[in-house]
């Protein structure tokens, strides 16, 4: 008799447990979609985690986005001893720009916790794929934004992202 008992609830352990799964999954379907940023990854729209995974392997940071696709923008900090130890003028304000764009796209910059700090829109910043740094006419730098970890940053509001100069 015991041994029935055991044998039926070990047969029935399996359909148990597929029977759950099945309500764990109908149940989620109304909820709303967990995870709410940007994906990480090549064709990440459902896997971001799968390819999250392989970005740590890879050893890059898994959390890291592309500023040109984050929906708040981004803030590019420049630090002001970065710059004067580059040899940049000291007297002359940098200006940003799309690389080969017209003068209808250049940024000026404000002076924030010693930087300079452009703040650019999303639209801006799907425009562009490289940005060019100038200051003055004999001073210019090319640069594209790095991946960078929005860390704890609202979708709202723009991911910051520093350049520093060698």
């Amino acid at each position: 008799m015991r041994k029935n008992v055991l044998l039926t609830l070990w047969l029935l352990f399996p359909i148990t447990v597929v029977g759950v799964l099945m309500w764990a999954i109908f149940a989620s379907l109304g909820s709303p979609r967990a995870m709410d940023v940007p994906a990480v990854g090549p064709g990440a729209g459902d896997t971001g985690g799968a390819n999250a995974l392989g970005e740590w392997l890879a050893g890059n940071d898994p959390n890291a986005v592309d500023p040109a696709l984050w929906p708040g923008g981004v803030e590019i900090h420049l630090p002001l001893e970065s710059l004067a130890a580059a040899g940049w003028p000291e007297h002359d304000v940098p200006t940003l720009a799309p690389l080969g764009a017209e003068a209808a796209h250049i940024w000026t910059p404000f002076v924030r916790e010693g930087a300079y700090v452009f703040v650019l829109k999303p639209y801006d910043v799907r425009s562009a794929d490289r940005f060019v740094l100038r200051a003055g006419a004999e001073h210019a730098h090319e640069f594209e934004l790095p991946r960078t970890n929005p860390g704890r940053t609202a979708h709202t509001e723009p991911v910051v992202v520093v350049i520093e100069f060698p």
